[in-house]
């Protein structure tokens, strides 16, 4: 009996000490940074001039996935070598010329070049390209792609060459995201669809399950049952249950699915039966303290 209820006190004791790092990481921003997953807000997107994919943004209209431009260097190495070639864009972008040699050697015909350009832009480096004598070898290119603001990549999915979703929110949602031709004109743009989500607070929900809980489920709600943040698999019904609007229509969606375990702070939580469900709750209460501390 004393042993079983040493084991109770050392797991409570651990709960408590975890929630107390949870809140602290919070407060000052020390989660993990993971790599491409940090990806700045993209303003103002200059878009194809022919065919685009509908954009899917959270519920204040912020990006969390759109087609645009990447600016970079269409490599057609003739008579330069891959070091040539790496020198001169490495000053273009923040990646080394080692690296981008290899990435050359190793078959790669576009190399993105960190800062967005202009027209001038292409024609000074055009002239420097002739310069170094590497005009028949490379020139500066824009290609389009997808691009994804992460943290909400579980629901939002992804696309495939083809601008066609492979996965998620992009698959679901694809005949309405899809750029069809009109009859008219060349140009169309797929439908924005527009999810529940708050990008602020799916951000923080993903940094804090991915360091506590990464193998897990969980949701934030508002009190109405709008899904606000979510983290780990979601399926057909509950990724419809997260979209608010398609092409600025409302739309109906289904309710979550799973019943909320919890109200914290005004808020509804859905957390994952498992043996981790008492860490994600406090982790949820550190997240919405700090939301609703904020002014």
């Amino acid at each position: 009996m004393t042993e079983n209820g040493n084991k109770g006190g050392s797991w409570l004791l651990a709960i408590l000490l975890i929630s107390a790092l949870v809140s602290a990481a919070i407060c000052t921003g020390s989660f993990f940074s993971l790599g491409n997953d940090s990806v700045p807000a993209y303003r103002d997107p200059e878009l194809s001039e022919t065919l685009v994919r509908g954009s899917i943004v959270d519920r204040n209209g912020r990006y969390l996935a759109i087609q645009a431009p990447d600016y970079g260097f269409r490599i057609h190495l003739s008579d330069a070598s891959a070091q040539e070639a790496a020198a001169f864009i490495s000053g273009y972008t923040e990646e080394n010329a080692i690296s981008i040699a290899n990435k050359i050697e190793n078959g790669a015909t576009f190399i993105r070049i960190t800062d967005l350009l202009d027209s001038s832009d292409f024609d000074l480096i055009a002239s420097s390209l002739a310069d170094f004598s590497l005009s028949d070898d490379i020139s500066p290119a824009s290609v389009e792609r997808r691009r994804y603001f992460h943290r909400a990549a579980s629901m939002v999915g992804t696309s495939d060459e083809t601008m066609h979703g492979t996965s998620g929110i992009e698959k679901l949602f694809d005949d309405e995201l899809a750029a069809v031709p009109e009859i008219s004109s060349a140009i169309s743009h797929g439908k924005e669809v527009r999810l529940t989500i708050d990008m602020t607070l799916q951000q923080n929900l993903y940094d804090a399950m991915y360091v506590t809980a990464r193998n897990e489920r969980a949701a934030i709600l508002s009190e109405s049952g709008e899904v606000l943040a979510f983290y780990g698999k979601a399926d057909d019904e509950e990724l419809r249950s997260m979209v608010m609007s398609i092409g600025g229509e409302p739309y109906e969606r289904p309710a979550f699915p799973e019943k909320t375990t919890q109200a914290i702070r005004g808020y509804n939580a859905y957390v994952s039966p498992s043996t981790s469900a008492p860490m994600i709750r406090a982790v949820i209460n550190a997240i919405l303290a700090k939301a609703t501390a904020e002014p």
